[in-house]
């Protein structure tokens, strides 16, 4: 008797555990009380969506990108999966340029049972070359639809008498709709300086500049401007070997995210293997004192014109031994077509 009732306990400690679980993805990760957004934690990987400046800040004719992320899911059944999809093509105009990029992303908690963000940006940058440096301005336009399930199983609704969830009790939750899209115009700057060995570069960008209206409640809530600021200092040792401090920091009312790490990597020689470049390195989210969020290990290999970086974020919180030191699981892949643009070179010459 007395052990099913510790096993009938357990049961109920468990389904409530799971559900608050899932919840706080729907909270944290989601953004399901409107606060940070989703991003990856490759965010140097995801350049349309950390700075619209950065559309076509790369040599070549065109570039197709692709992110996923999988957050705790041998704790779930269904874990949180984002997915971004961006495609950039620059048009040079002499030495300065101009570049058009469409990025779409998939945020997904619960599967289709939870809540979902999906957004689709269209942005356009102006790069200017001054010296050994390039100024990039860039403007972007995003349409956003977030979807809620009503059927939710919230806390309020656990029955600790019978061990399951209410559905009478869950239907005091005064959701109005269970979908809301907006838009959004999105603004950013990026500075970069090319030094022989020293390769600093900069960005500041401004998303929701319009203040869009969002609400599962009917009520007016409106999105808070949110600043994107990211900085790398990349310096080369000599002509191979670089490390490159780097950080990024969210800012939108009085939420705070912020990541910074170190990378050590290696330029490599032509080879007839074709790898170009490899990269290994660390990151920490929400600051080395104040509040230490996730330990993230990521890896980088350029092969010919193929980027790849992979990613883990151990959780260093408070919640590090309910989730079993659960972690996210992060995987970026690009591609580069070569560029086919004549350069023009000017050479002196006597005539005879």
């Amino acid at each position: 008797m007395l052990k099913t009732a510790v096993f009938t306990h357990y049961t109920m400690v468990s389904k409530l555990f799971k559900t608050s679980v899932l919840l706080l993805s729907l909270l944290s990760v989601s953004s399901l009380a409107f606060g940070q957004e989703a991003h990856f934690s490759q965010y140097n990987r995801a350049p349309l969506q950390l700075n619209p400046a950065l559309t076509g800040a790369f040599f070549g004719d065109w570039k197709v990108s692709n992110n996923y992320r999988s957050q705790w899911s041998s704790l779930l059944s269904k874990p949180v999966t984002t997915i971004g999809l961006g495609f950039e093509k620059p048009i040079y105009l002499d030495i300065d340029k101009v570049a058009v990029g469409v990025f779409a992303m998939k945020d997904e908690a619960g599967g289709d049972k939870g809540f979902s963000t999906t957004r689709v940006a269209v942005s356009g940058a102006y790069h200017k070359l001054v010296d050994y440096s390039e100024l990039r301005f860039g403007v972007q336009l995003a349409y956003t639809t977030k979807t809620i399930d009503k059927n939710l199983s919230f806390p309020e609704g656990f029955n600790r008498v019978t061990g399951e969830f209410d559905p009478e009790l869950t239907e005091l939750e005064p959701l109005a709709r269970d979908q809301v899209s907006y838009l959004d115009v999105n603004f950013g700057v990026s500075w970069g300086m090319y030094f022989e060995n020293f390769r600093p570069e900069v960005g500041l960008a401004m998303f929701h500049l319009n203040k869009p209206t969002e609400s599962f409640y009917g009520t007016g809530n409106k999105r808070e401007t949110q600043v994107a600021a990211n900085a790398s200092f990349k310096y080369f040792f000599n002509k191979n070997f670089y490390l490159d401090p780097n950080f990024m920091v969210l800012s939108q009312s009085k939420a705070r995210n912020m990541l910074a790490g170190l990378s050590a990597g290696m330029r490599f020689d032509p080879n007839n293997a074709g790898v170009n470049d490899a990269s290994f390195g660390f990151l920490l989210r929400n600051g080395f004192t104040d509040n230490p969020d996730a330990f993230i290990v990521l890896a980088g290999l350029g092969i010919s014109n193929f980027d790849a970086g992979i990613s883990y974020d151990f959780n260093i919180s408070q919640l590090k031994e309910g989730l079993s030191n659960n972690g996210s699981f992060e995987i970026s892949i690009s591609y580069t077509a070569p560029s086919t643009r004549l350069i023009k070179t000017k050479i002196d010459s006597e005539r005879l």
